[in-house]
């Protein structure tokens, strides 16, 4: 079967397709940034950049690079690397809360108890030696969830204000 060209990578969609990626040295730079910074303790970590510049790409070779599932960047960061392997959660944003996202991701029916399911999931982890990943892709689409929804809320409130 021929395979289908498409310009964007979804970084759940495309975890378990056949993926070729060419580095750049910008790359090169961002993860010796992200190897460097995970090495002095910091353990969040923002991409930011335009439109169609690689960003989700970039996070699918790290992620298939961390796993040992294939050699995409020169550079073997060697904090990130360590003898403890990464578990994976992936979240790709769209037009729903980031609660919503994270209770779907975590498998569970209602948002009511999935920080406790993630609290759960990371203790498990960390019992079995492994370190946790949470990438969030296309995180705008959160935020631009949350601005109508806060919009239309303080639209309420502001409606009860004048009423009173």
């Amino acid at each position: 079967m021929e395979n289908k060209f498409t310009p964007s990578v979804n970084i759940i969609r495309d975890l378990d397709k056949s993926f070729n990626y060419i580095h750049t040295p910008n790359a090169e730079r961002v993860l010796e940034q992200l190897d460097n910074s995970f090495s002095a303790g910091i353990h969040s970590f923002n991409i930011i950049g335009s439109f169609g510049t690689g960003k989700s790409s970039f996070l699918l070779a790290f992620e298939k690079q961390l796993k040992g599932e294939k050699k995409f960047f020169t550079l073997s960061p060697s904090a990130l690397n360590g003898s403890r392997p990464f578990k994976f959660i992936n979240i790709t944003g769209s037009y729903q809360s980031v609660e919503e996202a994270f209770s779907k991701a975590l498998g569970s029916a209602s948002t009511d108890n999935a920080l406790v399911k993630l609290e759960n999931l990371y203790k498990k982890i960390r019992l079995d030696g492994q370190r946790l990943a949470i990438i969030i892709d296309e995180f705008g689409k959160f935020l631009e969830y949350a601005a109508s929804n806060i919009a239309a809320l303080l639209g309420l409130v502001k409606d009860q204000f004048d009423n009173e």
